[in-house]
């Protein structure tokens, strides 16, 4: 796979504070890249697959990380939230009638 390299100029002092947290280049770059696929999923610009790739991570990591980080990864519609009820309610009919036997 082709890929692109990015390059990030922060100040001396600033990467003396980060080295100082115990931030390694290898620590940033996971970072970066991990705030750059949740800032552009979260703006509809990748898709949840893409974003775990540029994350740099299976879509399960991403999953977990969107959790850790409190970040809703998908927000049902309405329908979609209806249709679920309709079908709680026929499952739940089931159960009654199983029950009745």
């Amino acid at each position: 796979m082709k890929t692109a390299r990015l390059n990030i100029d922060i100040s001396e002092d600033v990467y003396s504070t980060l080295e100082i947290e115990g931030y390694t280049k290898a620590k940033l770059e996971k970072n970066a890249r991990q705030t750059l696929a949740i800032s552009l999923l979260s703006d509809g610009v990748l898709s949840f697959g893409k974003a775990a790739e540029l994350a740099g991570v299976n879509k399960w990591k991403f999953m977990d990380l969107l959790r850790e980080k409190k970040i809703t990864f998908y927000e049902p519609t309405e329908e979609e939230i209806l249709d679920e009820y309709k079908l709680i309610g026929k499952v739940a009919e089931g159960v009654k009638r199983e029950g009745r036997k």
